[in-house]
């Protein structure tokens, strides 16, 4: 019985049969929804397939997850997206799948949303790759709300960038690199949600990781009442000041590991102005042997 947000056991028989739990000073919740999982499958099982995927995620409690499509073959043909809900209609858990924006992810010719919603997509994105196009960016806008899709975004203008795969500020001036800096992100957040106002899209902007852009999607929510901005605080990025070291990923990249008590510095303002709408861990990436889910 359920009496002032916590469940009592009054009069509650067990037999000899029933699996009984001990829950004292446990928390009780329906199943987590995560809306961005890399599975790399298909393409690049060597990293994470759709199995072992789905197991980390249930691991955590994870019930219904969203696959991102930087894969090999991208969603963005019907047949691969059938395929790839196919294959999570035997985890154990809720799978469903993003399709592509644009073609082979290379922003340039859009796909067809409605023939990929009616093969199961349920969001449509390019996942690590900005729309960088503002005219491919604003059809794709028109045609994802003709669909009743949403568009999720990762919002990085290149022309901005020198040195990628660290903040831009003053851990990387002390190494002699220049890094992303946050313009990068603003502008594109900027330039979007105006897109999306004008169009009545809805977008979703991944990691977000600027307070500007924080207070840019707030000031959107304000003014869009009927398709709101969403969007998901970035869970591992350094603030500019709390990096202390730097790793080369061996992908032509480095990346800063934080020190400590650093956090994004969009957390602030995220507090202040802006409930994030999807702040979520990621599963695991490794391949690990498990337990069948039930």
């Amino acid at each position: 019985m359920a009496e002032a947000g916590k469940l009592r056991m009054d009069g509650l028989s067990v037999g000899k049969e029933d699996l009984l739990i001990e829950l004292n000073g446990k928390y009780i919740a329906p199943g987590l929804v995560d809306c961005h999982v890399h599975f790399r499958d298909p393409g690049f099982t060597e990293k994470e397939d759709v199995f072992t995927g789905a197991g980390a995620a249930a691991a955590g409690g994870y019930t219904r997850v969203v696959m991102m499509g930087n894969t090999n073959p991208h969603p963005d043909q019907p047949e691969t997206i059938r395929e790839m809900l196919e294959k999570g209609k035997r985890t154990g858990i809720h799978v469903y799948t993003c399709g592509n924006v644009t073609k082979g992810m290379r922003g340039e010719e859009l796909c067809d949303f409605r023939v990929l919603k009616e093969a199961g997509a349920v969001l449509l994105s390019d996942d690590g790759k900005p729309i960088l196009q503002k005219e491919i960016m604003k059809r794709a806008c028109e045609e994802a709300r003709k669909a009743d899709l949403m568009i999720s975004l990762h919002e990085e203008d290149p022309a901005y960038i020198t040195d990628n795969g660290i903040n831009g500020g003053e851990v990387a001036g002390k190494r002699g690199l220049v890094g992303s800096p946050r313009e990068a992100e603003i502008s594109m957040v900027e330039r979007d949600l105006a897109i999306a106002e004008e169009t009545g899209a809805e977008l979703t902007i991944q990691h977000i990781s600027a307070a500007e852009s924080v207070e840019l999607v707030r000031k959107s929510k304000e003014n869009q009442s009927q398709n709101p901005c969403r969007s998901d605080a970035a869970p591992f990025f350094s603030h500019r000041r709390g990096g202390r070291s730097i790793r080369n990923t061996r992908q032509g990249k480095s990346s800063v590991t934080a020190g400590k008590g650093s956090s994004c510095d969009c957390r602030g303002a995220a507090g202040r102005n802006h409930r994030n709408d999807c702040n979520r861990p990621r599963t695991a990436h490794g391949r690990r042997e498990g337990k069948a889910l039930p």
